[in-house]
């Protein structure tokens, strides 16, 4: 009806049975689907928690996220009013697609047998991490608002990635799965973290 459930235990808690919500927030410790779940009003997860979709559909009217949503970015994640002002999304499977779509705060990419091409161009507010796996542009542009992480493996093709505000940029190394192809600073400032930095077309300031 118009109640909210609050998940606010101190070890994991799973939700498992054919659940439809009105307002759900998680308070307390790391949550996960084992079944699809609706919340027709708003998802909220809080500071430092998780909700792990594990694979399930997702159906929300309003996410507030402050914590990190996480998906395998093979299900069908329907959000009405997306949160691109705070929290993460993650990625922690083997899709070739992001489900959430091209737009985000803090966007986590964790897919070690995973290539996540994009379709469009990537708007990330906050900032790209590549834990590990691939990310391929597709020949889209990126632009970053925060840090740049690479840790994976990233394939520019003819990309441009822009970072619009203030960045540390750490790329792995310069190799073929490090470098950039157009590279453009246009917001506060950007820093040279931990590695060298090659860039194989155009560099704008």
């Amino acid at each position: 009806r118009s109640g909210k459930v609050i998940f606010n235990g101190t070890s994991a808690q799973n939700i498992d049975s054919h659940s439809s919500f009105k307002h759900l927030q998680i308070s307390g410790s790391d949550v996960s689907l084992l079944r699809a779940a609706t919340v027709s009003g708003t998802l909220t997860i809080d500071s430092g928690k998780k909700l792990d979709i594990n694979g399930y559909n997702l159906t929300a009217g309003t996410l507030a996220n402050d914590g990190n949503l996480q998906l395998k970015g093979s299900e069908t994640l329907s959000i009405t009013t997306k949160d691109t002002d705070s929290g993460t999304i993650t990625y922690d499977g083997t899709a070739t697609g992001l489900a959430y779509g091209n737009a985000y705060y803090n966007l986590a990419l964790n897919t070690p047998s995973g290539t996540m091409t994009l379709d469009a161009d990537l708007d990330v507010n906050g900032s790209l991490t590549i834990t590990d796996g691939t990310l391929n542009t597709g020949n889209n542009d990126i632009n970053v608002a925060g840090n740049w992480t690479n840790n994976g493996s990233f394939v520019s093709g003819t990309g441009k990635v822009t970072f619009d505000g203030t960045s540390v940029i750490v790329t792995g190394g310069t190799g073929d799965s490090n470098d950039f192809y157009d590279v453009t600073l246009g917001g506060t400032s950007a820093a040279q973290s931990a590695n060298a930095i090659a860039i194989d077309n155009d560099f704008e300031i």
